[in-house]
């Protein structure tokens, strides 16, 4: 997460249309709408008081920018582990066990203590063309 200086006007104002719309959405759409209440005016009211500064006065957002600086970076440094164990534990390491299984792995497995490498040596003789050889590398 960057941090935003207190005079960058282009982005508190990203932030001030961001902090918006999630505001009307969180509060004004979903959480009525999972909770089963009624649809309540605040948080639109508050979303476009939040829209209005953005659009005016950017810098009036610093204080609200300051404030909600630690809560986010720590929100987002567990939803990054969070997203990341979902992406490793339902794609990726299922994938890996079945290639193991089927014995579609690109690679050679298991350890022989005879051979002097696990080197594979290249086609063409381990020619090297130059400064141009990584131009096209596949």
């Amino acid at each position: 997460m960057q941090r935003i200086e207190r005079h960058d006007r282009r982005a508190l104002r990203h932030f001030g249309f961001a902090l918006a719309f999630m505001a009307a959405l969180v509060f004004g759409v979903l959480a009525p709408w999972i909770l089963g209440r009624p649809w309540q005016p605040w948080p639109f009211v508050a979303a476009g008081a939040l829209f209005s500064l953005a659009v005016v006065v950017p810098t009036a957002l610093y204080p609200v920018y300051r404030a909600l600086r630690p809560p986010l970076a720590l929100l987002a440094t567990v939803n990054n582990w969070v997203l990341l164990g979902v992406f490793y534990y339902l794609l990726l390491w299922p994938y890996g066990v079945y290639a193991r299984l089927a014995r579609r792995l690109h690679f050679k497995t298991g350890f022989d203590p005879a051979a002097p490498s696990y080197r594979i040596p290249r086609a063409d003789g381990g020619r090297r063309d130059g400064p141009t050889d990584l131009d096209q590398p596949f």
